[in-house]
Formats: C-alpha cells, sequence, structure tokens
C-alpha cells in the first residue's frame, strides 16, 4: 500500500519543479528582453552600482552544468542587471566556447578571468586546496579596477532570492564578509534548505538547529592552520 503512495509523492515532486522551472524560465525570458533594450557601459562592466558582479568558478563537467543552473536561478531572480565573472583556469574548452550562447540566452554578461599561481607562494599539490587559494586569495588581482565590489557564489548553489539584498549590505569599511548561518537568527524562507542543521549532512555534531556551534579551541586553532 506504501508504493502508490510513494509513486504519487515523486509525482506531484516532479511536477512542482517542472512549473517552478516554467516560472523560471518566464523570468528569464522577461529579463532577457529588458536586457537587450538596455544601454550599457563602454567596457560593460560597472554603471553607478546598477550592476551586480558575481565571481563563481568550477572545474570538471558536472560543476560547470552546476555552475549553469545556479547562473539560471541568478537571473531570473535578481532586479539588476548581472555580471558573472568566471575563473578560466579550469573551465573545459567546451563549455568556455558556449559562454557567449550562455549570456545571450539568460540576458546577462559573462567574462572569464584568469591568474598563474605565483612563483613566490607554495604550489599546492591538490587540484581541491588550488580552488579554495583561488577563491580567496588573488580577488584584488582578478578583477578590473572599475569593479569596486564582487559576491561570490558556490557554482553548486541554488538561488531563492534576489542577490541583490546582499550587494547592498553596507559591510562598514570590512574587505571581506559572509552571510550568516541563519543559527542565531533563523529565516522563515530559507527552512528546509539549511542542510546543515539536520540529518548526516551537517559538518559539525555540535551544531544544532536554532543553536551554535561550540568546537574545542585546539580544532579552531588548527583549522586556521590549514585553511
Amino acid at each position: 500500500t506504501a508504493a502508490p503512495a510513494v509513486e504519487s509523492a515523486d509525482g506531484l515532486l516532479v511536477a512542482l519543479h517542472a512549473l517552478d522551472q516554467t516560472r523560471a524560465d518566464v523570468r528569464i525570458g522577461a529579463r532577457k528582453q529588458a536586457s537587450e533594450a538596455r544601454v550599457e557601459p563602454p567596457d560593460a562592466v560597472a554603471d553607478a552600482g546598477g550592476t551586480v558582479h558575481i565571481f563563481s568558478l568550477a572545474s570538471g563537467l558536472l560543476y560547470e552544468r552546476f555552475l549553469r543552473i545556479m547562473m539560471s536561478t541568478v537571473v531570473a531572480r535578481t532586479q539588476r542587471f548581472v555580471n558573472f565573472w568566471l575563473l578560466d583556469n579550469f573551465l573545459s574548452p567546451g563549455f568556455r566556447a558556449k559562454l557567449p550562447q550562455l549570456a545571450k540566452h539568460l540576458g546577462c554578461k559573462v567574462n572569464t578571468v584568469q591568474y598563474g599561481w605565483p612563483s613566490w607562494l607554495r604550489l599546492q599539490t591538490e587540484k581541491q586546496r588550488l580552488i579554495w587559494g583561488y577563491k580567496i586569495l588573488f580577488l584584488d588581482v582578478l578583477f578590473p579596477l572599475s569593479v569596486d565590489k564582487v559576491l561570490y557564489i558556490d557554482a553548486d548553489q541554488i538561488v531563492h532570492g534576489d542577490v541583490g539584498e546582499l550587494w547592498d549590505v553596507d559591510l562598514g569599511g570590512a574587505p571581506m564578509a559572509m552571510t550568516p548561518f541563519c543559527a542565531q537568527h533563523p529565516n522563515e524562507e530559507t527552512r528546509g534548505f539549511r542542510f546543515w542543521e539536520s540529518g548526516d549532512a551537517c559538518p559539525n555534531p555540535n551544531v544544532r538547529a536554532g543553536g551554535s556551534s561550540r568546537v574545542p579551541s585546539r580544532r579552531k586553532r588548527r583549522r586556521r592552520v590549514l585553511l
């Protein structure tokens, strides 16, 4: 008797996903028409804060697929014009060749940036550590001087809100900031998406929903050294 219920639930999830995708496609189409009528600055980089700049990177065909999904959700739910900056170092030739077509389809702008690992900095042998390094170490040399601020979003993220809200956050003079994990002030709109609060996906067993993480000081010191 349980099998039909499971099949019905799966069918409902598929239908809801298809409906959400249809709505996203409608938003992307509207954004595409608006972007075509928009007059961009000559360098297509900055225009008095009206453009949201997003930095991301992907390595491998799977994460390139995730990256396309992330970009489509950002454009579909953001009211402003979006300018993506992708790290070229790890992109496949096929994905790189399709970037102009992807940008035209989404109604956004896509740029690639590249930076060689400095000879004076210890070379990392593990690819994952190289990727971690490119996320934070070279932000001051990757982008044109006309770009005052960028938002970093992982390639495997699904965006459910307008990233313009993050863009408008005042950092108070700080050079870098990160969004909280909604532990002290939970956001009801993100309930169900905070995977770190329950189940085996929780990276820290000391983390509880609506609570805080208590990590031994020795582990904290070790983490600072590793990262």
